[in-house]
């Protein structure tokens, strides 16, 4: 049996609710599986129970008694890989859940629950779209498109509230993807992309849904999953894999430790990673050493517990990196740079002037530094970073002039290496780890490397990488 929690209010007054279930019964008898919808009111969700269901709706009928427990229930499903679809009040509440914890606009509301806020992600519309059929283009190429199979749609509406238009350019910097536009090019479809599934649409497709035509995105929702249950694959790849074919095992590996730092300053464990992609501990543990293998993670001596996965470090150094109420540790200044691209907007680098007395406070908005009369000191010719990568790291420091590291050197019998302006390293790091939360990320090949070298301009001898080195 394939159980899907419907998160809201149930009303049974209320059409969208009634037509909810009967969109799950349709999309069920349509292909003969067994697959039972159960409603859970916003007060009583409990993430403990949320992981034991195959998918999650998150009904229309808002506002929800419990915005707080929604948030996190969504955030849950985004984060675990578990299918998730909102239809309308479903579509504003996933957008509020984004906007918070992804793109890090913790203060974001809903129009419905403080029409006062300053910052506003959803408000009301200018035209209600409540009882409203409309015309749809779906980009093709999308998961979306492919789960209709077609890009141009009708659907209905019962909203009154949708995306404000002042925000739209805040939500494109982010993963999600705008996938759903009506005529007059209004946000009406949302996907994020790597996910199994995870769709917001503004309207309610279940309003469409007959016994004779399931709706197509309702079956899409939970399909996956009862075909693994009929299969009886005990061991099989996690759904994601096989809906995202393009995604190799180690990237979403990297991709989830990742994410979970970003999102919550810590990484998943071994068992958690196990669980969230359904695989034995031993398929694990094949990923993560070659990761390791790879250069792409550092683990603790004698565990798969994670010491560094870069940009970020899992051990408290002298390199931290702020935003609002956020921080992560990062192995150096290269890496706190690459950290700042990977969480965008304005933060703080704290750090030490050669790793001594002096306190370093390096302001830095979208990955770009505010000052540039800061010199970052690489020590040891990259090509030998992995000879020992927290010796490489801990040396790599800042300092304000070239006779301040010459003295440094000699006072610590250190190697001294090439001195760089803070600004190229910002470079360097935007090019470097700019792609290092992505799902299909793989570490660089030397060749790659040497390129990127080039491209910021860091030439000659210190900056050469040798004939057939492997990942970087």
């Amino acid at each position: 049996m394939t159980r899907i929690a419907i998160l809201g209010e149930y009303n049974p007054n209320f059409p969208p609710h009634p037509a909810t279930d009967a969109a799950i019964l349709h999309s069920a008898a349509k292909i003969e599986a067994r697959v039972k919808g159960e409603w859970i009111s916003t007060e009583a969700i409990d993430l403990e129970t949320i992981g034991e269901y195959s998918g999650l709706w998150i009904s229309p009928g808002s506002p929800y008694k419990n915005l707080k427990k929604t948030l996190e229930a969504i955030r849950y499903g985004r984060e675990q890989g578990i299918p998730c679809l909102g239809t309308c009040g479903g579509f504003q509440h996933i957008v509020i859940e984004y906007a918070r914890n992804i793109l890090g606009y913790s203060d974001a509301q809903h129009a419905e629950y403080d029409p006062d806020s300053s910052n506003l992600f959803i408000s009301s519309l200018s035209c209600s779209l409540a009882g409203r059929e409309m015309n749809l283009r779906i980009v093709p190429g999308s998961k979306v498109a492919e789960f209709y199979g077609a890009v141009d749609v009708r659907e209905s509406y019962y909203c009154n509230f949708g995306v404000n238009p002042q925000v739209i350019p805040l939500l494109r910097k982010g993963p999600m993807q705008i996938v759903g536009s009506d005529s007059e090019g209004e946000i009406r479809v949302l996907e994020l992309p790597g996910h199994p599934f995870f769709v917001a649409t503004l309207y309610v497709p279940q309003n469409r849904s007959t016994a004779e035509v399931p709706h197509p995105l309702v079956t899409a929702s939970w399909r996956r999953r009862w075909q693994e249950i009929v299969k009886n694959q005990n061991c099989c790849v996690r759904k994601e894999f096989e809906m995202a074919e393009h995604y190799e095992i180690d990237g979403l590996v990297h991709h989830a430790i990742i994410d979970r730092i970003i999102s919550r300053g810590a990484a998943p464990s071994a068992n958690e990673l196990a669980r969230t992609f359904s695989i034995s501990p031993a398929d694990l543990e094949a990923s993560l050493r070659r990761l390791e293998e790879n250069h792409g993670i550092v683990f603790h001596p004698n565990s798969y517990r994670p010491s560094m996965i870069h940009p970020f470090s899992l051990s408290p150094t002298a390199t931290w990196i702020e935003k609002g109420k956020e921080g992560w540790w990062a192995p150096c200044l290269w890496c706190g740079l690459g950290v700042a691209v990977l969480v965008g907007g304005k933060v703080t680098i704290h750090s030490r002037l050669g790793g001594e007395v002096e306190d370093l406070d390096l302001e830095v908005q979208d990955g770009t530094p505010t000052r540039s009369d800061i010199l970052v000191h690489i020590a040891v010719p990259p090509r030998d970073a992995w000879v020992d990568v927290r010796h490489f790291c801990a040396t790599l420091l800042p300092f304000k002039a070239e006779a301040d590291i010459d003295l440094w050197s000699r006072r610590h019998g250190l190697q001294r290496g090439m001195a760089v302006p803070v600004g190229v390293v910002a470079k360097l790091a935007r090019k470097w780890y700019g792609k290092h939360a992505d799902k299909n990320w793989r570490k660089w090949t030397g060749a790659e490397a040497k390129q990127i070298f080039e491209d910021v301009g860091l030439t000659g001898p210190f900056w050469s990488l040798e004939a057939g080195t492997g990942r970087f």
